[in-house]
Order: C-alpha cells, then sequence, then structure tokens
C-alpha cells in the first residue's frame, strides 16, 4: 500500500499515482490476464480518456475508437469462440477498465460480446 509522503516545507508534494484497484481483487486473475487488464486500462487512459468529452455532446460518434479496440484483441473474451479460451472473470474485468473511463464504451463491448448459452426452463 502506497503510502503518502509529507508535504515538503516549499510545499512541491505530488501525490502518489491513482491505482484504482483499492482491494487489489485483480490479484484473483493469473499473470497473463492481469497483462492483458493493464493493456485495457493504459489504452482507455492514453486513446480514450483524452477526447471522450468531445462525444457528450453527441456531435460525433463514438464508432472511430471501434477499430482501436478491435487492436487490443478483446473480442469474444470467456466465448467458446475465442482460442485460448479466457476466463469469463477476465471478461469482467476488461469490461470494467473499459467502463471506468467511458461507461458507454463499456456497455457497447457488453452488448456485443458473446454471452453464455441460456437455457430455457420453461417446458413446451
Amino acid at each position: 500500500m502506497a503510502t503518502q509522503r509529507p508535504m515538503s516545507p516549499r510545499g512541491d508534494y505530488s501525490p502518489p499515482p491513482v491505482d484504482g484497484d483499492f482491494y487489489r481483487i485483480t490479484n484473483v486473475l493469473d499473470a497473463k490476464e492481469r497483462v492483458i487488464v493493464k493493456r485495457v486500462r493504459d489504452f482507455m487512459e492514453s486513446e480514450v480518456a483524452p477526447i471522450i468529452e468531445d462525444y457528450g455532446a453527441g456531435t460525433n460518434s463514438r464508432f472511430e475508437i471501434v477499430p482501436k479496440i478491435a487492436k487490443l484483441d478483446i473480442a469474444g473474451s470467456g466465448t467458446r469462440a475465442t482460442v485460448p479460451r479466457r476466463s469469463w472473470l477476465l471478461n469482467g474485468f476488461i469490461c470494467m477498465e473499459l467502463a471506468r473511463v467511458d461507461a458507454s464504451i463499456g456497455t457497447f463491448y457488453g452488448v456485443h460480446t458473446a454471452s453464455p448459452p441460456v437455457r430455457s426452463t420453461v417446458r413446451r
């Protein structure tokens, strides 16, 4: 856990870097999965966060971001179609990182990521 550094008499204090994983929940993922989550977080902070405010007025379309997201190679995480298969837990972390910067991108990803088959309990 990072500790705060005391403010010097000159007032040149700078806080430690922000880490939103206060409870270290990413530790439930294996090392390879944590690399994927970090790649998504870095992308969202460097590519999306600086420009997302421009989309708030509805004048621009977020669709120009989609090809960049495709390059992250995260589509279909957790589905049977991906090789190697990724866990649903990882898929949740990916969605969380996307939504952390922009909820609409997290929703877009969630809608377009296949979900496990739902079996009906209704008898016909």
